[in-house]
């Protein structure tokens, strides 16, 4: 599908599976999932949207396999409206906004998330509340990871590679749950927690920060456990 208004549009009640689609150049989102529909996408690819690659919205749910987005305008994945779809092996490149905005209660899994660039590389926001695991977040614009209006999260063995913001960022009345992994060769901070902001880190590193390690700022609030900062 070259050139359209919105790729492909899914609210079916029905299971619906999609194997190998090619949405390019979409003046809207490349693939919407609304009205709890939940089907099985495989192998597809969004290229050139100038809305947001793939939108998850309205309790939608939805499998993810080994799916690709490139160089969308908006976020390459934007999940919002109480939707919970699990990703598997998405790869996200070239995009100008967020790789990832997870907001309004979303609570998506992603397993394998690969996101190159972007700023940032993932978006936590009002009231989202992901499981992200084994993710790789290479070279983001700004943060690797930001929480802020109130998301939450979990997020294990997750590495965050040359942001040029902070790693992981963490703002008022967000919480967030890093196990494992850790942050590298970061330009600013390898993990901010500002004031009002809640983090837990177990086995959690932090290796070569062009400022600060680790900032915790007044109010805010950090337990850590056999976590390692070489800044």
């Amino acid at each position: 599908m070259h050139d359209t208004s919105t790729g492909v549009h899914l609210s079916s009640a029905g299971r619906t599976t999609l194997e190998d689609v090619r949405v390019t150049g979409a003046s809207g989102n490349g693939i919407v999932l609304a009205v709890g529909t939940d089907p099985v996408l495989r192998r597809c690819r969004v290229s050139r949207a100038r809305g947001h690659g793939l939108f998850v919205t309205d309790r939608a749910r939805g499998t993810f396999e080994d799916c690709w987005v490139d160089a969308a305008q908006g976020a390459a994945l934007r999940v919002a409206g109480a939707s919970s779809p699990a990703l598997t092996g998405l790869t996200v490149r070239d995009c100008e906004g967020a790789g990832l905005l997870l907001e309004e209660d979303a609570a998506p899994e992603l397993d394998r998330l690969e996101v190159i660039g972007s700023s940032p590389a993932v978006a936590l926001q009002g009231g989202a509340n992901p499981l992200l695991r084994r993710a790789r977040l290479v070279e983001p614009a700004g943060d690797g990871i930001a929480a802020t209006k109130d998301a939450r999260g979990r997020v294990e063995d997750c590495e965050i590679v040359r942001p040029k913001g902070a790693g992981v960022r963490v703002a008022s009345g967000s919480t967030l749950y890093l196990a494992g992994g850790g942050v590298s060769d970061t330009a600013t901070n390898g993990l901010v927690v500002e004031d009002g902001g809640n983090v837990t880190v177990r086995d959690f590193r932090v290796e070569v920060a062009g400022e600060e390690g680790v900032v915790v700022a007044a109010g805010g609030e950090l337990t850590a456990n056999r976590t390692t900062v070489h800044a």
